[in-house]
């Protein structure tokens, strides 16, 4: 089993409205294009400094076909986030693999 991890940090004063564009937009809209739902949302524990907030987006994958269609649906919609929100959201993606 392999885990798409996209980790996002984003200013205070847009979490409120980068939150409707995380469900509506990021996790909704790659839900839709590919079909697929599973995926969870975490908020990481570490304080920020300036008040920012991490969050995690994870969706659980079978197979590594799945993982490179993430991967371009989640670049295109982190672009997309970039023309929105500017560099008051940040992120990045990574792909864990489950050790046995």
């Amino acid at each position: 089993m392999f885990v798409f991890n996209t980790t996002f940090l984003v200013q205070p004063s847009v979490f409120q409205s980068w939150i409707d564009w995380l469900h509506n937009s990021y996790c909704g809209c790659i839900s839709k294009d590919l079909s697929i739902s599973g995926y969870e949302i975490f908020e990481v524990m570490t304080i920020q400094e300036d008040g920012s907030h991490t969050v995690s987006v994870q969706w659980r994958c079978q197979d590594v076909s799945l993982v490179d269609k993430l991967q371009v649906a989640s670049d295109k919609y982190c672009r997309l986030m970039g023309s929105k929100f500017g560099e008051r959201c940040l992120a990045f993606s990574s792909v864990l693999k489950k050790l046995q």
